[in-house]
């Protein structure tokens, strides 16, 4: 499966939880969920910081073509903790790449002495 695909399919996952909140399902129940779809993504990702970061680039952009002034506030508040979490994610992977980066760096400088 491409990653596109992919992704649209993490994203199809999340607006269904938005629509069942906005039907009256628990927010708190929606936002578990919300974690675990969070977390199967991460793992999809793997543990290369710079693929991490790029896809929950992705996640976040495709979501946030659904937030509109028109919205529900339902639908709102799960879209917007939905890329809250993302964000955090993504912040986190930016600080293992710079890490990485960082470290490779001293590790040329003491090479090249």
């Amino acid at each position: 499966m491409d990653k596109n695909t992919d992704n649209e399919l993490y994203v199809l996952q999340i607006r269904k939880l938005a629509a069942s909140c906005q039907q009256g399902e628990s927010y708190v129940t929606v936002k578990a969920q919300i974690r675990a779809i969070v977390e199967s993504f991460r793992e999809r990702l793997g543990k290369n910081p710079e693929r991490q970061v790029n896809g929950w680039s992705v996640l976040f952009e495709s979501l946030g073509g659904y937030l509109n002034n028109n919205s529900a506030p339902e639908w709102v508040s799960v879209i917007y903790y939905a890329r809250k979490i993302i964000n955090l994610k993504k912040h986190t992977a930016t600080c293992c790449l710079k890490r990485q980066r960082g470290q490779k760096t001293d590790e040329m400088l003491r090479i090249n002495g």
